[in-house]
């Protein structure tokens, strides 16, 4: 099991595991991202593809840096007694998982209306919505003031 590893896992291995794990994670989102276009290519969902620039991907390697500090703050107050990993029934899982994705769902709408009063918007949330056309790293192009304030919403 993996919490035992992490437990035992000093800070910097810890760093580099989040690391990791976060590039994987834009790895995975980019292959989708191909095999969904691939499969639906008959269909498109959008017109164009944007290329992607150097922007697209410093931002994206500046998401998963701060993902990655995300996670060494779950990670520390774990380790810290501020929250505990238990097994649980399947029920409680099942209404953990359903607890956490409405609250989720609903913290990322309030936070993403925040984004949009005017001086957040121009600070913090533009470089996101200039890209109407999308590319594999769309996703991942935020600020990261908005990583901070998605990733502290876990």
């Amino acid at each position: 099991m993996l919490a035992p590893w992490l437990w035992q896992c000093s800070f910097p291995d810890a760093a580099w595991f989040f690391l990791i794990i976060n590039g994987l994670i834009v790895l995975l989102s980019v292959i989708l991202w191909i095999l969904v276009r691939k499969v639906f290519s008959s269909q498109p969902v959008f017109d164009h593809v944007r290329p992607i620039n150097l922007s697209d991907v410093v931002m994206t390697c500046g998401a998963v840096v701060m993902n990655a500090i995300v996670s060494l703050g779950g990670w520390w107050g774990w380790k810290a007694g501020y929250f505990s990993l238990a097994a649980l029934s399947w029920e409680r899982v099942l209404f953990d998982f359903v607890a956490m994705l409405v609250l989720m769902d609903v913290g990322m709408y309030v936070t993403h209306r925040l984004a949009h009063i005017p001086v957040i918007y121009d600070i913090v949330h533009r470089r996101h919505h200039d890209h109407t056309e999308t590319n594999a790293l769309s996703l991942f192009v935020l600020s990261p003031l908005e990583v901070l304030g998605f990733g502290t919403l876990l």
